[in-house]
């Protein structure tokens, strides 16, 4: 009955490799490097994982090109579009 059944299956990587890879490098980065901005805070697991859940489906725009929010892959954004 699912009109679209890779909506809820389908990655990030699957659609925006470039964007995913900048991800995993920020999260080697930041388990790798101290970054001393009083203004940066890294937060556990948890707290991606909760930021990422269905709650947030309340405030997305459901745009698929919301990705470029994702301040993260900004300088890659224009190599992609």
């Amino acid at each position: 009955m699912n009109e679209y059944p890779r909506f809820f299956g389908d990655s990030l990587q699957s659609h925006y490799p470039v964007i995913a890879s900048e991800i995993a490098l920020a999260l080697r980065h930041q388990q790798t490097q101290i970054e001393l901005v009083a203004s940066e805070n890294i937060v556990s697991p948890a707290v991606l994982e909760a930021q990422g859940a269905v709650l947030a489906n309340r405030y997305a725009e459901g745009i698929r090109c919301c990705a470029a929010s994702m301040s993260i892959a900004s300088r890659h954004l224009r190599s992609i579009a």
